[in-house]
């Protein structure tokens, strides 16, 4: 039997590969959570109908929060491994409060 594994460990190994297997050493253990929610949030954006897409970026956006400043980045470094560049753009500003 072939095991998927969680998309919030894919979607670690995607960072790491991107950015260098270091790239996530300034989490703390919070923050290390609100980023692994993220994901499965992000997970959620990508397979839900407009009221969970909503949802999803209210859930994303109390995570973005719950994170130092410095380690915000880490979630919308993620996003492009489910969302095109322009999706990106478009949600990001919603979820952390930034004028696009």
């Amino acid at each position: 039997m072939i095991t998927i594994p969680p998309c919030c460990e894919n979607g670690l190994n995607w960072l790491r590969a991107q950015h260098g297997r270091r790239y996530l050493a300034a989490l703390t253990g919070q923050d290390s959570a609100a980023l692994t929610a993220s994901l499965h949030a992000l997970d959620l954006y990508l397979r839900s109908d407009q009221s969970g897409r909503e949802h999803a970026i209210t859930a994303l956006r109390a995570l973005v929060a719950a994170m130092q400043p410095g380690c915000r980045v880490f979630v919308r470094a993620a996003m492009p491994y489910w969302l095109g560049l322009a999706d990106v753009e478009k949600i990001w500003p919603q979820i952390s409060g930034e004028a696009s």
